[in-house]
């Protein structure tokens, strides 16, 4: 607001230039026509009292100033500018040789220059051609034919200042006192406008730096509210990856989360808009010597911004190999109440081709809110998915299932079950062990996975090697041919590394015409699975109007 108010109050400057002393002096009638030049410029700058200034008016106004003083050209000396050379490089330049003046560098060093900008005062040089110490200025005379030049020091703010300079040939009248007073007030309304300009464009960065920071505010706002609302680390992780590969703008993203017991770090999500073949490898070590590097290079969730470095690598070889070949190149820890749960590992720019502050302070704000909602998906998924196998409980299944009678009741709908059981599971585990057992069973809920409508089907765990799908909206025959394909699927599918081949029978229940109940669906299902097995097991039965379906 400050910054604002000076803004307008430097602008209303021009518009409080006391030009009194000037418009007494063009008062005096008969005068020689220099003072008629005078009143020709008082009434230009009352004609644009009020007008926004900027580089365009600017350049106006030095047009208009070198027709009233019949000069040949002019041009503005801004010290800022090429500081580092030792000089002035013109700015601004209009009228005769305007690219060959552009193109000098009028050295600070230099008697004129110096004497200008230390005492402040401008100054009338006559015969540059011939007699001029200053060389830029000598010879640029004898290039462009110019005679005199005058100059007035310009004060733009309190770091800032110039030198305005008109050029005129031999056939002019000589510059006098008059001229040089017209050309002080130049100099006065040009230290004005570039004030206001530089104001300006300040406001104009606080402004966008102050949009910019509002569009974050919205992002983190969105993404907190969006990832809150999800209870499923799978989706939140997709989530998290898509997200920060369009607002990082960033050509990859990878998610990894360290696994339930905490020895292994896994790509549970990633994204690539530039793929190049890369398959992200399931799992790498963990140690607790990383985890406590991490924990102590990380605190109250800011970011380091040079945490994937020759450091981080010497202390993390295999890791640090590993996110390399990926294209990495900065790894965001996510930590929730002082754990490690992962990382976000992000890859090249591809707009900007940089990372800035800003970006880091995304991030760091980021990473708190992802590491959040990946631990409460994870703890929800604790409460209602199979640890072994990651499909749902058979109590929260049975919830569900009762939620879907009474939707199906509402609206008049139908739905199907299909009760699963594994031939000769007992004999696995007698063979290979239980830990095979495990992997199996896990295959199973693989498979069943890649068969059925996500977001739509429920699968549930119902008893050691049971498994009960729920199928929405779908009726008895859509439910006989998912169940078919699902079947062949196991029958074909080569377990515990093609050491094992089972298969699996089913039973089909419908609502409402196998029942109008949880209990009555799940009995049904429960016989027709019997009649799969009595039929020889690696069957799929439904029971329609008392009559047996066998396939």
């Amino acid at each position: 607001m400050d910054l604002e108010k000076n803004v307008k109050r430097e602008m209303d400057g021009l518009s409080n230039l006391d030009l009194s002393e000037l418009k007494e002096t063009s008062r005096i009638d008969n005068l020689p026509s220099r003072f008629q030049k005078t009143k020709t410029f008082v009434e230009f700058l009352e004609d644009i009292r009020g007008m926004p200034p900027d580089e365009k008016y600017l350049r106006t106004l030095l047009e208009q100033f070198l027709g009233i003083v019949a000069g040949q050209s002019i041009t503005f000396l801004p010290y800022s500018y090429f500081r580092s050379m030792g000089g002035y490089i013109p700015q601004t330049v209009v009228g005769k040789g305007a690219d060959i003046i552009r193109s000098c560098l009028f050295k600070e060093d230099e008697g004129y220059i110096r004497e200008i900008m230390d005492e402040n005062k401008p100054l009338i040089l006559t015969d540059i051609k011939e007699t001029c110490d200053d060389v830029i200025l000598r010879e640029l005379g004898r290039t462009l034919d110019f005679s005199t030049a005058m100059f007035a020091p310009v004060e733009i703010c309190k770091n800032e200042k110039g030198i305005i300079c008109i050029f005129a040939n031999a056939d002019q009248e000589p510059y006098r006192e008059t001229d040089m007073k017209l050309l002080q007030v130049l100099a006065q309304v040009v230290g004005l406008i570039l004030n206001n300009l530089g104001m300006r464009k300040q406001l104009e960065k606080q402004n966008r730096e102050l949009d910019r920071k509002t569009f974050d505010l919205y992002t983190v706002y969105q993404v907190s509210k969006t990832l809150s609302s999800i209870l499923d680390t799978e989706e939140i992780t997709m989530l998290i990856a898509d997200m920060l590969t369009e607002v990082m703008t960033v050509e990859r993203v990878f998610v990894m989360l360290l696994e339930d017991d905490e020895s292994y770090l896994k790509v549970a999500a990633h994204k690539l808009l530039k793929p190049d073949g890369i398959i992200p490898i399931a799992s790498i070590k963990v140690t607790d010597k990383m985890t406590n590097w991490l924990m102590q290079h990380v605190s109250g969730g800011v970011i380091i911004k040079d945490l994937f470095n020759e450091d981080f690598n010497t202390a993390f070889p295999e890791i640090g190999k590993f996110l390399n070949d990926l294209g990495i190149k900065i790894v965001v820890p996510m930590i929730h109440k002082y754990k490690f749960i992962g990382l976000l590992a992000l890859g090249r720019k591809y707009v900007g081709r940089r990372f800035v502050d800003r970006d880091f302070e995304f991030l760091s704000t980021i990473a708190p809110l992802a590491a959040n909602a990946i631990s409460n998906a994870r703890l929800y998924e604790l409460a209602i998915l199979d640890g072994l196998t990651r499909v749902f409980l058979g109590r929260y299944f049975q919830q569900r299932c009762k939620e879907e009678l009474k939707r199906a009741r509402r609206y008049k709908q139908v739905f199907s079950l299909v009760m699963w059981d594994i031939d000769h599971f007992k004999e696995v585990n007698d063979t290979y062990g239980h830990l095979t057992g495990d992997t199996v069973l896990q295959e199973f809920s693989t498979i069943f996975k890649i068969n059925y409508r996500q977001g739509v089907d429920l699968i549930g765990r119902y008893g050691g090697e049971e498994f009960v799908m729920l199928l929405p909206d779908t009726p008895k025959a859509g439910a006989k041919i998912m169940a078919e394909r699902l079947r062949k699927n196991v029958e074909e599918f080569d377990f515990a590394g093609g050491k094992v081949h089972l298969t699996i029978s089913g039973g089909i229940s419908t609502f409402p015409e196998d029942g109008d109940k949880y209990e009555e669906l799940i009995e049904q299902a429960d016989i027709s699975l019997y009649d799969a097995k009595r039929a020889g097991r690696n069957k799929v039965c439904a029971r329609i109007k008392q009559k047996d379906v066998v396939s």
